[in-house]
């Protein structure tokens, strides 16, 4: 069973009516990794591609924290993603330390001019767009209980002040719920921006646990398939490539979907300019045909939704004859 939890916070939307782009972050789906030329507690290190974990952190004997994120193949789509986990292998075993993973390198809060958490930090990676949510599937096993946690902040170069601007910021909790323990859940949180503008760099810190409590020692959070949703675009994976594929576009008289989305009880829908529901089609399987021969020459919108009607995209097409 998926399960899919949108998280909601409060502040102020800027939108622009301007083409949103989307050229967003990259390795998303935690496939790429390559072997690092360090070790730490004896063994070699693997590092996912665009992602820190704690290889550039200073004093505290940080190379601690990079024992706690490895590949693993207990992934939601692909063959790997992240396990994050917790252990108490500092401060003689009486301090616990979470899996901790960021986008860019992960680097010292005082060495970073907008620091998302006070300690460690994420040197941020570039971007040219404004996605309205982030998206990512997460899975538990907490043999004790404890909370998940992740930030992040867009912020844009103020050339005027020389310093960056932020733009939008949260932190947010995931406290463990029994009845999604050891399965992958989906969470979509819509991102709020404070001010007008396009964001030019990103950074996202993920932790697996919290800190301090060695009766948490052993808890494994799984991270995979970190996703920006954009209004005009629908999903997009943080490698560029779109979730659903639809096509051919134009199309005369036959539509294709390629989607990973498929599940029991998913449907694509699609409605012409006016908003009336013209086909609702079963998404069980990857790749699905329509078939659309009695359809007009003009502009459509479809919407692929799960069985609890949650929309997970949505985009437009064109017919032409």
């Amino acid at each position: 069973m998926k399960t899919i939890i949108v998280l909601l916070f409060t502040g102020f939307m800027f939108l622009s009516n301007t083409a949103i782009a989307q050229d967003t972050v990259q390795n998303g789906g935690l496939e790429q990794w390559r072997l690092k030329e360090f070790k730490c507690c004896g063994r070699n290190i693997d590092q996912p591609w665009y992602w820190g974990i704690g290889e550039q952190l200073t004093g505290l004997n940080y190379n601690k924290f990079i024992f706690r994120v490895v590949d693993t193949a207990n992934v939601h789509s692909g063959a790997c993603s992240i396990k994050l986990y917790s252990d108490t292998t500092y401060l003689n075993n009486l301090v616990l330390i979470p899996g901790i993973i960021a986008y860019g390198a992960m680097t010292d809060s005082a060495s970073v001019n907008v620091a998302i958490s006070p300690i460690i930090n994420s040197s941020g990676l570039a971007i040219s767009s404004n996605p309205v949510s982030l998206n990512f599937y997460m899975k538990m096993d907490h043999g004790t209980n404890d909370t998940a946690y992740y930030m992040y902040v867009f912020t844009r170069w103020n050339f005027a002040q020389q310093k960056e601007d932020t733009l939008a910021y949260a932190q947010v909790d995931i406290p463990d719920d029994m009845e999604n323990m050891d399965q992958w859940v989906q969470y979509t949180d819509t991102i709020h921006y404070n001010m007008p503008g396009t964001a030019d760099t990103v950074r996202l810190l993920f932790f697996g646990g919290r800190f301090g409590d060695t009766r948490r020692q052993g808890n494994i959070t799984y991270l995979d398939d970190i996703t920006f949703y954009y209004p005009t675009t629908g999903v997009v994976n943080l490698d560029g490539t779109p979730v659903i594929q639809v096509y051919p576009n134009p199309a005369t008289d036959q539509l294709t979907i390629k989607t990973g989305q498929y599940k029991p009880g998913n449907t694509f829908s699609i409605f012409d300019a006016e908003g009336r529901l013209i086909n609702i089609t079963a998404i069980e399987n990857y790749s699905t045909t329509i078939n659309i021969p009695n359809q007009a020459a003009g502009n459509y919108l479809y919407r692929l939704a799960d069985k609890s009607s949650t929309v997970l995209t949505q985009g437009k097409f064109t017919v032409v004859k």
